[in-house]
């Protein structure tokens, strides 16, 4: 589970989210807390809602396999290489304060393997098998289908560290884990849902509210939501923390939902 983030230094990003060094988006000192149930990241395109999430993401190593397995490709996004001095340093300007024990899963385009060593190709190559060849909102309703069926496999509950605890790099990673590590009273699995929503009918929007209320009663949510439906839905239940990237950005929402069903807006 994630207690909070907290930005220290954009200079030491993670390698795939150094462009938001350039923005505006994020300052440093800057914190974000979440809650244990359901965290309902919203805001304009462009407000750092998906750099929230792929930044959160690459600490928490579920980038390549929806779920937290330290790998080369996971390893490599947090390491800075000077090949002229032959020295390595740890990407650490963000500090995710997380349960380190407990794997977080995460929806991602792609499972990626690393090539040169066939590191997570098998896995990956079912995975991508499982979304390809459909429909956009089927697509996303395969991944979330992935996603469940990785949280019932007991041997992906653990963060998984196995093949690298003799690692160099891993060595810092595992110095970054020990000290941003976070025991909550009550373990949960912690799911990276960035655009669940995205091209899905009002059916599967509404099936979708469902499962993550129910889920929140075991499992934490950090969801990046666009449909105003499901945002409107998710902020009408009184335990959703909601976390806006834009300011006002909820009102804005309400304001439209009231304008529709009583004809009738606050502005």
């Amino acid at each position: 589970m994630i207690k909070k983030v907290i930005f220290k230094d954009l200079e030491k990003l993670p390698n795939n989210c150094r462009y938001i060094k350039n923005t505006n988006i994020f300052k440093e000192g800057e914190e974000i807390e979440f809650s244990e149930g359901i965290n309902l990241i919203i805001g304009k395109n462009g407000s750092g809602k998906s750099s929230l999430i792929n930044i959160i993401g690459s600490y928490l190593m579920c980038n390549s396999l929806m779920r937290s397995k330290v790998s080369h490709l996971e390893l490599s996004n947090l390491i800075d290489y000077n090949i002229l001095e032959s020295t390595f340093k740890l990407l650490d300007g963000v500090d995710v304060i997380y349960d380190y024990r407990i794997s977080a899963f995460k929806i991602i385009d792609k499972a990626e393997g690393y090539p040169i060593t066939g590191e997570n190709i098998p896995e990956s190559v079912i995975i991508n098998s499982e979304i390809n060849h459909r429909s956009r909102g089927e697509m996303n309703l395969s991944r979330m289908n992935i996603i469940s069926s990785l949280m019932y496999t007991k041997e992906y509950h653990m963060f998984d560290i196995s093949e690298y605890e003799k690692n160099n790099e891993f060595r810092l990673f595992k110095g970054y884990m020990k000290r941003n590590n976070y025991v909550p009273e009550s373990p949960r699995f912690t799911l990276l849902l960035d655009e669940p929503d995205n091209n899905l009918d009002m059916y599967e929007i509404n099936r979708l509210y469902d499962d993550i209320i129910e889920g929140s009663n075991t499992s934490q949510f950090l969801v990046v939501a666009h449909n105003p439906a499901l945002i409107y839905k998710l902020m009408s239940n009184k335990d959703v923390n909601v976390i806006e990237m834009t300011k006002d950005y909820g009102e804005y929402i309400n304001n439209f939902f009231n304008l529709i069903i009583n004809g009738q807006s606050d502005n």
